[in-house]
């Protein structure tokens, strides 16, 4: 009797085991075959959003390769007119043999201006063949290079009065006899007091960058310039005063007659705006390979005032309302950190009332430049390839003039990347 009864309950527990190994089975197996089919969906749906980014990737590497074709592509954009076939208007294929008939991919590419003045766009969407998932990278180019208030190859002597506002200095050689927290200041040498040894660290990464590497000085584009001169229309008489020759009282000779472009040969050296000359269009260029004088009293407006020899600028004419850069408070960090106090023109304004202002535009130097004395202002730019020797002299940077800067030797750069949700 016992012993019938220990057979008994070894083969019941043994078929409770049995049960339970075959329960956990039936649970199990269709949560492994839940899981495999689940990665198999999520490794094919990974392919897929692959394959599309892989896609948006080759449509950017084309678009930024349309902007280096030439420098057509990149001007028409910038003036707002699209190129065929970067105009979100073509699909391109992408196939994964020679024989070009296994699609592994799409892309469509958009090139437009912006976000900021000299900008460019590239929105690239790329999609998987069977158009399941689409992905989308915009990437931002720049040829802005003079991006600064100065920009310098020659050295920076720093005067008590000279004063500049919203945007860096650069210089190619030195900057010395610093006294001012602001602007920001760049150099490929010294900044002195600042930092004379060439060892690191050489910046405090607010205020001043010492021995920084900053490649080759910008070529300003003087053909394209003095093309645009010769074909302006700038009377040497304006606003009561008179464009001069560089010595004497005869007025200056333009050639062709009437235009902006002055012989140093025909003008005894160079020219004068002389007595309170003043003259607006923003898209005429004054040039001339002699020296330029800006004397008191004046005020131009211009794309750009081009003086291949030394430049005398005391130009303090008029009153005018400049725009504050959208970044303008970068300039001021340390500033800010020494005396929590300082407010900066035009902070929290988009504009700003300048006063004694000679200039708004480029001004380029191909000699030293000087400022006599005076409340001589600049709303713009400056390129300076000699020394810069001032008294007094103020600048007000114009990132709009700055962008729109011709150079010769500027090639696109990225300056950001991101991925965005669309549609295709």
């Amino acid at each position: 009797m016992n012993e019938n009864f220990k057979k008994s309950s070894s083969s019941g527990q043994t078929l409770m085991i049995i049960m339970g190994i075959m329960i956990i089975f039936m649970i199990i197996i269709p949560a492994l075959v839940f899981m495999v089919q689940s990665e198999s969906r999520w490794t094919a749906k990974q392919s897929k959003t692959s394959r599309a980014f892989h896609a948006a990737e080759a449509g950017a590497d084309r678009g930024k390769w349309k902007l280096a074709e030439n420098t057509a592509n990149w001007e028409s954009v910038i003036y707002g007119t699209p190129i065929s076939g970067y105009d979100d208007d073509v699909t391109y294929d992408i196939y994964s043999d020679s024989a070009g008939t296994k699609l592994s991919g799409q892309y469509k590419v958009d090139i437009f201006a912006g976000p900021d003045p000299g900008e460019i766009t590239i929105r690239s969407k790329g999609r998987d063949p069977t158009n399941s998932a689409v992905r989308c990278i915009e990437i931002v180019m720049s040829k802005a290079v003079v991006d600064s208030a100065m920009n310098i190859d020659g050295g920076l002597s720093w005067k008590p009065n000279l004063d500049v506002h919203w945007g860096p200095i650069v210089s190619f050689t030195d900057i010395t006899g610093l006294s001012s927290w602001y602007p920001r200041k760049y150099s490929i040498g010294q900044i002195d007091p600042r930092d004379s040894d060439p060892t690191a660290p050489n910046s405090d990464g607010k205020e001043f960058w010492a021995f920084e590497d900053l490649g080759t000085g910008t070529q300003i584009d003087l053909p394209f310039y003095r093309d645009i001169a010769k074909k302006s229309s700038i009377p040497t008489s304006c606003g009561g005063g008179t464009i001069k020759k560089a010595t004497g009282a005869q007025l200056a000779v333009s050639s062709p007659t009437g235009s902006g472009y002055f012989l140093a040969s025909q003008n005894n050296g160079g020219i004068r705006l002389f007595g309170g000359y003043k003259f607006r269009s923003s898209t005429c260029v004054i040039y001339t390979d002699g020296t330029l004088d800006g004397q008191t009293g004046s005020f131009v407006q211009l794309q750009a005032m081009i003086g291949e020899g030394n430049v005398d600028f005391k130009g303090d004419g008029v009153s005018f309302t400049a725009n504050v850069p959208p970044q303008a408070d970068l300039e001021y960090v340390k500033q800010k950190e020494i005396n929590p106090s300082y407010n900066y023109p035009g902070e929290g304004s988009a504009t700003y009332g300048v006063t004694n202002c000679g200039m708004h535009g480029f001004l380029y130097c191909g000699g030293n430049l000087n400022s006599a004395g005076g409340n001589a202002t600049l709303v713009g730019s400056a390129k300076i390839i000699g020394e810069v020797s001032f008294n007094t002299f103020k600048i007000y940077y114009d990132l709009a003039v700055s962008s729109s800067v011709r150079v010769s030797n500027a090639t696109a750069r990225q300056i950001s990347w991101k991925e965005v949700q669309t549609t295709w």
